[in-house]
């Protein structure tokens, strides 16, 4: 299992990839290339890759990743808007409540599962293939929650290292390269992945 420092080390051994965010100064389809090249840095690790970022790769390539990932985001997005206009228009009770607050905790849980499928296949269907993306986080729960431990105290220390504004040219990529990398190292340790 990767440790935090591996991660915080990560971007920089190839420095030049510290520069590949610039791309998102193309309007919309820069930012989903560099939605999609923060995938294709998922899927570098998982395949054992993990000494340095990978090449950028064709743009548009970066492109159509960059577009299924916004989708997985949109497809729970909608689903946990759906839970707020139910939850709205009701009386509030508690076991609504509860229901809702477990179901969109269901949901922030399983998303990062569905990018990792998305990052390994780079097919939308797959990645939407919520009974693995179950038998995966539920399989490897403990793993799972030291992970999201990992990349909150990563956030916080690239957060941190942010505050002279100066530094957000590199600390914004280290910030999705370290997370990435963490991710994928996470994808990788799974001995028994399920069959799609």
């Amino acid at each position: 299992m990767a440790t935090i420092g591996e991660a915080l080390g990560y971007p920089f051994g190839r420095w030049r990839g510290l520069l590949y965010w610039m791309c998102i100064i193309i309007p919309i389809a820069g930012l989903l290339a560099w939605y999609g090249y923060g995938l294709r840095v998922m899927k570098s690790v998982m395949d054992g890759d993990d000494d340095e970022v990978p090449e950028f790769g064709s743009l548009w390539d970066n492109i159509v990743l960059g577009f299924y990932s916004m989708c997985i985001g949109s497809v729970t997005g909608g689903i946990m808007g759906s839970f707020n206009i139910i939850l709205a228009n009701s009386d509030l009770e508690i076991p609504l409540i509860v229901m809702y607050c477990l179901s969109v905790i269901y949901l922030l849980l399983l998303t990062p599962i569905m990018t990792l499928q998305l990052a390994e296949t780079g097919s939308l269907a797959k990645a939407l293939n919520i009974v693995r993306a179950n038998k995966i986080l539920f399989g490897n729960f403990g793993k799972y929650l030291v992970v999201v431990l990992k990349v909150i105290v990563v956030y916080v220390i690239w957060i941190m290292a942010s505050i002279p504004l100066l530094s957000l040219p590199i600390t914004l990529p280290a910030m999705v390269y370290s997370t990435s990398f963490l991710w994928g190292q996470f994808y990788y340790d799974i001995d028994d992945k399920p069959d799609y």
